[in-house]
């Protein structure tokens, strides 16, 4: 159950999806094991990957779109800005 709200909650705050994933993962195998109902583990395990892709490819996109539009002299005072 926890895993599940967290990959909701997730969906907006992408690293604590990336942690109702995992939780997910370990209750499915739980509720598994135990014989428990193993809907919402499942639910929170399909969300959570899709979340995790869809979020990685959008990172992806935008870290792509900020390299390719920063000359390389913007791109050394952005990262001397880090410095």
């Amino acid at each position: 159950m926890a895993g599940f709200i967290l990959v909701i909650v997730g969906l907006f705050v992408p690293l604590v999806g990336l942690v109702g994933l995992v939780l997910s993962i370990v209750g499915y195998r739980q509720a598994k094991r135990e014989g428990l109902s193993t809907g919402l583990s499942l639910a929170g395990i399909i969300i959570g990957a899709i979340a995790t892709i869809l979020g990685t490819i959008i990172l992806l996109i935008i870290l792509g779109a900020t390299v390719s539009s920063t000359s390389s002299s913007s791109m050394i005072q952005l990262l001397s800005l880090w410095a």
